[in-house]
Order: structure tokens, then C-alpha cells, then sequence
């Protein structure tokens, strides 16, 4: 997007070679998708999952593979809505929100997945965050991980590096974490 808002409601399928760019604009991903989606940002704009369009779905990784994310930098990003199915973080995804945010399904991370928001991520039953060896989950902010009302079953699976590297208050993470990686608490407290 190099102006304004394309929004992708309907879902799709990426296979890798194609690349989604932010440019001055902001590209909106909702729906089911499956394959690989890359891209990369060329000015101030982002691509964003999301949930906001009226009679839009949550955006969804599709099937028993679901989806790849593989961005660059700073520009994907999820500030609002829901994410659900299983999703795979392959570059890095940046969660910058101030409002409550769904997950549920698996979230897999391999590579960067930077919270620096204050929102709360309400996880549904049976939810699963998968940080890999080689892949961080860093707090950059005071932000909360639990499950969503009466919801139960979630984890977090550490295998990589679960950090706060920035926000001096509590970051809250109030679903059982299962670590085989490290745990750092390097601002506030985690």
C-alpha cells in the first residue's frame, strides 16, 4: 500500500514469492490464509492483521499447515482483533495495540515477535505459543498474556528466549510457561 487503506478481507494463499509492501499505506490481512506470506516495509506504512472491517473474520491460519508470516522490520503488525488457527512466525511481527486481543489455535515463533503494546492477548481454550529454539518473545512494554474468561488448557512453550527488555512496570504472563530455553527479565518485571 503506498496510500491509504487495501484491505484483504476474504483471506488467500501466499506462496513465498510474492511480497506484500508497505509503503506510505497500510495494507489489511482478515480472513483464512494458508501458504507463505512475506513483505517487507518501504516507508511509514504497515501491514496489519486484523479483525476490524464490519463482518470481517479473525485472520486465520487456514488448515492443518496454516500459515506463514515472514516480514521484515517492523511492518507487520497486530493492534487490534483476533488471530486464530495456526500461524507461524517466520520474520518478525511487532504486537502494538492499547485494546484487548484474541488468540487462539497455535502461534509459532522461529524468528522475533516484539510486544510492545499494553494490551491484554486473552487466550481461547487450548491455545498454544510456541517460541522456538533461536527465536525470541520480547516484552517491550507492561503488557498481559492470559486465558480469556473461563477459558483453560493454554501454554506457552519456551524453547528460545522469553525477555522483558523495556517498560518498567509488570508484564503478566498467566498461563503455565513451560521453559526449556531462558527466561530473562532485563526492565520491570516479568
Amino acid at each position: 500500500g503506498d496510500s491509504g487503506t487495501l484491505q484483504l478481507l476474504g483471506g488467500g494463499n501466499g506462496s513465498g514469492a510474492d511480497t506484500i509492501n508497505a509503503g506510505a499505506g497500510f495494507v489489511q490481512l482478515s480472513g483464512s490464509f494458508s501458504g507463505t506470506l512475506a513483505g517487507a516495509g518501504t516507508g511509514a506504512g504497515f501491514v496489519e492483521l486484523c479483525s476490524t472491517a464490519q463482518f470481517s473474520p479473525a485472520f486465520t491460519g487456514a488448515g492443518a499447515s496454516g500459515v506463514t508470516l515472514n516480514f521484515t522490520g517492523s511492518v507487520l503488525q497486530w493492534n487490534t482483533g483476533n488471530v486464530a488457527g495456526n500461524v507461524t512466525n517466520a520474520g518478525t511481527l511487532t504486537i502494538s495495540g492499547s485494546s484487548n486481543l484474541g488468540l487462539s489455535g497455535t502461534l509459532t515463533n522461529t524468528k522475533m515477535i516484539i510486544d510492545a503494546g499494553t494490551e491484554t492477548i486473552s487466550c481461547a481454550n487450548g491455545t498454544t505459543i510456541d517460541n522456538e529454539p533461536g527465536a525470541t518473545f520480547d516484552f517491550q512494554s507492561d503488557a498481559t498474556l492470559g486465558n480469556a474468561n473461563g477459558a483453560t488448557g493454554s501454554s506457552f512453550n519456551n524453547a528460545g528466549t522469553l525477555e522483558k527488555s523495556a517498560g518498567s512496570g509488570n508484564s503478566v504472563i498467566s498461563i503455565p510457561v513451560n521453559n526449556a530455553g531462558i527466561i530473562a527479565g532485563d526492565s520491570g518485571t516479568l
